[in-house]
């Protein structure tokens, strides 16, 4: 079994708010993969069920589209901004699984160079 636990914290000056979450699954994919300017669709291999799936986080160091199973014909698009993660987690317990088809690839579509990484547990 694999556990992953992701960290949210609120820092203002009066006070500080921190939570973790943590799912539990039997695979991890993870991807580390640097684009450079005017990428179009280029396909990441990645496959898993939208049932299995217990939690999502992607990361781009600069604006980047994912698309699911197809570059021409996706059946999820993710639009990633620089530097912003994008987080869902099936512990947390509060929102729907953002991935509504099952995954056969990633098609990854950048104006500029970026570097996405991603951890994906299911």
């Amino acid at each position: 079994m694999i556990s992953q636990q992701i960290s949210i914290s609120c820092i203002s000056s009066s006070a500080t708010i921190s939570g973790v979450m943590t799912d539990n699954g039997s695979t991890q994919v993870v991807i580390d993969a640097a684009f450079t300017d005017a990428t179009t669709d280029s396909m990441l291999s990645v496959s898993f069920t939208t049932a299995a799936l217990r939690s999502l986080v992607l990361y781009s160091t600069g604006d980047c589209t994912i698309e699911t199973n197809s570059g021409s014909a996706p059946d999820q698009t993710i639009n990633l901004k620089a530097d912003k993660p994008y987080l869902w987690s099936y512990g947390s317990g509060y929102f729907a699984n953002p991935i509504t088809h099952d995954v056969t690839a990633f098609y990854v579509t950048a104006a500029l160079a970026c570097h996405l990484q991603a951890r994906i547990l299911f």
